[in-house]
């Protein structure tokens, strides 16, 4: 006697597209680390008037909606040494709960 099969063929299509899609978009974002990176340091250094930003890494986690930058600085452009302001690493994610209820509300942890 053949067994039935436990798991209905749309769910298993479901989940495979599910699972590709998720991969893709991880590869997706680590892809654009960099991108972002460099987006964020010329959008802050056109704003700063005597002052560049410079970020050392950044890791996008578009799954939970966060951000990791590491060796962040901001440096005086008339006394560049030492570096006004020195962050190892911060790290910024969005409330889920909050999303759903229509509020954007972010956490952010640095380690100095």
């Amino acid at each position: 006697m053949a067994q039935a099969n436990i798991v209905p063929r749309w769910l298993r299509w479901t989940g495979l597209i599910l699972a590709i899609l998720i991969v893709g978009v991880l590869i997706a974002a680590s892809l654009m680390d960099g991108p972002i990176r460099g987006y964020i340091e010329r959008h802050a250094n056109q704003q700063l008037e005597g002052y560049q930003l410079r970020i050392g890494k950044l890791d996008l986690h578009p799954l939970n909606l966060s951000l990791d930058i590491e060796d962040v600085a901001l440096i005086q452009t008339a006394q560049p040494e030492p570096p006004m302001v020195v962050i190892p690493k911060w790290h910024a994610s969005m409330q889920w709960s909050q999303l759903f209820r229509g509020n954007v509300v972010s956490d952010h942890d640095q380690w100095f």
